[in-house]
């Protein structure tokens, strides 16, 4: 089949004396990816181009349709508990969602609130869960709807399998460190965008691994979840968290660390850090001197991405 260059992009980093250079070959149903990485180094992969089109009619969070899809499903819960007496009231349609409860006896009123409190709960997680949205709880600015991380890379994890096997081909399986550190050179050297404010972004600028690596570019929560996704592919149980530090993003993983390597402690391991946002290359165990306040503080959310049967 003839072959039709797309075209070469050459990438280069004021921070590193490498530069990667990206060449793209469409190939009808498929583009294959060509990265020169070094003089010595070449990653290559393809992705079928119908990957990107689950993500073209994705929107933007907007409060209000949550706060109608929310509405909605409170009124239908309260016409099924209305009865004998007991009535439901809620706030007008243009005023933030309240409800009160009427009832004749104050322990059924107490327990028509409770359950209309979790069909409440319910119905946010439902209509978030559609969108691929979570409710973060910021431990500086509060909660906010950010895209939910864990459910693009389960979806990525049936699309990158192409780019793990090329990484497997070129380092293999067994030095859990050279793949850690290769994943996020790669990563490092895709140019980066800027993170618009997670907490009052409402997910603008998202990029999911399949859109980051077509579009060529990506923000820091972007760029980990790709992290995630390969080294997830080719290490199906290892432990691995997104660690959400104010403006930025950094992953910590069960990789093996040498004493002065940055690490970070949780009840149920000791992680290796890793930021993957470049443009600058910092190794493994290695985080800017800008989030070492918020880390040693404990300033941070962190979600872990599931694990695969082995």
């Amino acid at each position: 089949m003839k072959r039709a260059l797309c075209f070469v992009l050459l990438l280069s980093c004021s921070t590193v004396s490498a530069q990667m250079q990206l060449q793209r070959i469409s190939e009808g149903q498929t583009t294959e990816f060509i990265y020169q990485i070094s003089a010595s180094s070449t990653l290559s992969f393809k992705l079928d181009n119908k990957l990107l089109n689950q993500y073209r009619g994705m929107r933007r969070y907007m409060p209000h349709m949550a706060d109608q899809a929310v509405r909605h499903a409170l009124l239908r819960k309260a016409a099924a508990l209305q009865h004998n007496g007991a009535r439901v009231q809620f706030s007008p349609p243009n005023l933030p969602l309240q409800y009160s409860v009427q009832a004749a006896e104050p322990e059924k009123a107490r327990e028509m609130m409770a359950t209309l409190a979790a069909e409440q709960q319910k119905a946010l997680n439902d209509y978030l869960a559609k969108g691929y949205y979570y409710l973060l709880d910021d431990p500086i600015k509060g909660k906010g709807v950010i895209p939910d991380h864990l459910l693009f890379m389960q979806d990525a994890l049936g699309q990158l399998q192409p780019v793990a096997d090329a990484f497997i081909a070129n380092y293999g399986k067994n030095n859990i460190r050279q793949i850690a550190a290769q994943l996020t050179a790669w990563v490092q050297q895709i140019p980066y965008r800027d993170l618009d404010n997670r907490i009052e972004s409402n997910g603008n600028g998202y990029a999911p691994p399949v859109q980051l690596i077509f579009d060529h570019s990506g923000d820091c929560d972007s760029k980990a979840v790709l992290w995630a996704t390969v080294m997830r592919l080719i290490f199906p149980t290892l432990m691995i968290k997104i660690i959400y530090l104010p403006n930025h993003a950094v992953i910590a993983a069960q990789v093996p660390a040498t004493d002065t390597e940055q690490v970070i402690d949780f009840a149920d391991s000791s992680l290796l850090l890793i930021d993957p946002t470049g443009p600058a290359q910092l190794k493994l165990g290695q985080v800017g001197a800008e989030y070492q306040a918020a880390l040693q503080s404990k300033q941070f959310s962190q979600r872990t991405f599931p694990t695969l049967d082995p």
